[in-house]
């Protein structure tokens, strides 16, 4: 997981993209009823409304940011949290290994270093 991600939109076409996704997504879950690809139109339609959900989720957190608001975790869905958790592990899982590897084994200061915590 890099340490900045640079995100290069406006507010505006933030709040135009919600909008936008938000009309167009029971469009898209209807065609998936309409074409029943595979006897599977339900849950493709489900499937895409969840992924609509998320990605409009993440677009009002990042607009409440840019318009300064305090963001809880509460405000962030459980199914996002679970998955920047899991990314997160991995990241910090592989850096272990790195180490481990390069170095034979791991202190408590290398795991403070990457968590960026002050040593123990």
């Amino acid at each position: 997981m890099e340490k900045y991600k640079v995100l290069k939109l406006d507010k505006e076409s933030l709040e135009n993209s919600i909008a936008g996704l938000s009309q167009i997504k029971p469009v898209l879950q209807n065609q998936c009823l309409a074409v029943n690809l595979d006897g599977k139109g339900k849950e493709d339609a489900k499937e895409l409304g969840e992924h609509f959900e998320t990605a409009i989720n993440a677009m009002i957190t990042v607009l409440g940011l840019m318009e300064g608001k305090k963001i809880s975790c509460g405000d962030v869905p459980e199914d996002i949290k679970e998955e920047i958790l899991k990314e997160y592990a991995e990241d910090l899982y592989e850096e272990f290994m790195q180490i481990d590897r390069f170095e034979k084994g791991i202190t408590l200061k290398d795991v403070a270093d990457i968590l960026q915590i002050e040593s123990v």
